[in-house]
């Protein structure tokens, strides 16, 4: 139903605005966020990029919109197999919040974790233990040890950990 009603908003964005404006663009990214998590990642990604072409061009500064947008569109590179791509998206998003911020924002937990999901897809395993347990620090400190998302990196920390140890 999200799906059905973002691609008619995004329709009426685009007459309105044009295909090339922030307005229709905002709803391009989340629309790719919905498409991703239907599992529908070509029509996810070609939103994702489209989108995030036109967020360069707007934003003065890479902005936490950039982020979110880079964020996503690695998820996507990462369940397509472009891993050095995902890798680069997922980057770029940790720098962005790092930077306008703060490196203890609660975004910034969730952009490690995903950039140690990646790095642990392609086996730098150091790189997603590092990566991995900043997150574990930040949604501690942010949410407490027991919140759910604090909870989940803890496992993937443990996962990557145990991947390590038997190396």
């Amino acid at each position: 139903k999200a799906r059905s009603l973002l691609e008619r908003t995004l329709a009426v964005s685009e007459r309105i605005y044009g295909d090339a404006s922030m307005y229709p663009c905002e709803i391009r990214a989340t629309l790719s966020w919905v498409l991703c998590r239907l599992n529908e990642f070509d029509a996810a990604r070609s939103h994702a990029e489209y989108a995030l072409r036109v967020f360069d061009r707007y934003y003065t500064k890479e902005s936490d919109a950039i982020a979110r947008l880079s964020m996503t569109l690695s998820i996507i590179l990462k369940e397509q197999g472009h891993l050095a791509l995902a890798e680069r998206n997922a980057q770029r998003a940790v720098d962005i919040v790092d930077r306008e911020l703060g490196r203890g924002h609660a975004l910034a937990a969730l952009c490690s974790n995903n950039l140690g999901h990646i790095l642990e897809a392609r086996g730098d395993l150091l790189g997603a233990f590092r990566e991995t347990d900043r997150a574990l620090q930040i949604a501690t400190i942010r949410f407490g040890s027991s919140h759910a998302f604090a909870s989940q990196i803890g496992r993937n920390l443990d996962r990557i950990r145990r991947r390590l140890i038997t190396l």
